[in-house]
């Protein structure tokens, strides 16, 4: 039956027989869901179904204790873009990390199709949320700097952010000189700060009162350096301040009222009507 079932999955064409098929998937013994759950996530006629992708996903989450590998293997098949996240996402978690990390970047070694890297990409981001440092999986020191340098930029940007996670020095050099660099396209120019700033390395804070004067990066820079207590960002941003922007002089205001020395200062200003604040 199963070994039918498995036939059904990969040629029937009637789509509610593969609904049905999703659905028995969660009432299987793990081991005998592989070959259905191969067969339906090839359905490319399914991506668009608005129930098919997450069924499928219930039947095939707990596979990954089961063979971090084979479960790898179903992420960089799938035809279902959403599933393909979820997998690569489950399998970075922290109970899963230990096997199922190092299992996704073998596969994204083998593949060269930039759509499933770069969610194979977005799905580990996904399972490393909240976490500032993870070590760095086997196999990631050969693949970082090829996908670092990828021709699709969101691509090259995801992997840059990860390799941070991992803490690859040479992201961490690169996303400085891209933050710094006026010729890079400014979104990228914000992402690549917004990285490094979420890494908090301890010697930032030079390079975050250098940038809060490009308009690009003035925002995030701002924000960023109320996780560095160095004695030069009140009188930067103070001075500063009158050629800012409203938002920015907000993001002013946060930061120096995040310290009590900062916000004594704050006050001073404003007391001498240098500094102009609108509650």
């Amino acid at each position: 039956a199963v070994a039918q079932f498995a036939r059904l999955a990969a040629r029937d064409p009637s789509a509610l027989v593969r609904l049905y098929l999703a659905s028995a998937l969660q009432r299987l013994d793990p081991a005998r869901r592989w070959d259905i759950a191969a067969g339906l996530l090839a359905r490319a006629e399914d991506v668009r179904d608005q129930n098919l992708p997450l069924m499928v996903w219930y039947g095939i989450e707990p596979l990954v204790r089961h063979d971090p590998d084979r479960f790898a293997r179903l992420a960089a098949a799938a035809r279902f873009p959403l599933v393909r996240r979820h997998l690569a996402r489950r399998a970075s978690e922290p109970d899963a990390r230990q096997d199922g990390l190092p299992a996704v970047v073998r596969e994204l070694a083998r593949t060269s199709h930039a759509t499933v890297i770069g969610e194979l990409l977005e799905g580990i981001q996904a399972g490393l949320q909240g976490t500032r440092s993870v070590p760095m999986p086997a196999g990631w020191a050969e693949l970082s700097a090829r996908l670092r340098s990828h021709p699709t930029p969101a691509v090259a940007a995801r992997a840059r952010e990860l390799a941070l996670v991992f803490d690859d020095p040479a992201a961490l050099r690169e996303l400085r000189g891209q933050a710094a660099d006026a010729s890079v396209a400014a979104d990228a120019r914000r992402r690549a700060l917004e990285a490094l700033a979420a890494r908090r390395p301890a010697d930032l804070a030079p390079l975050l009162l250098q940038l809060t004067a490009d308009p690009v990066t003035r925002r995030t820079a701002v924000r960023a350096l109320a996780d560095y207590n160095h004695p030069d960002t009140p009188a930067v941003l103070l001075a500063a301040y009158p050629t800012f922007d409203d938002a920015a002089r907000q993001d002013v205001v946060q930061t120096l009222a995040s310290r009590p020395a900062w916000a004594g200062l704050l006050l001073d200003a404003v007391v001498a009507g240098a500094c102009r604040v609108t509650i």
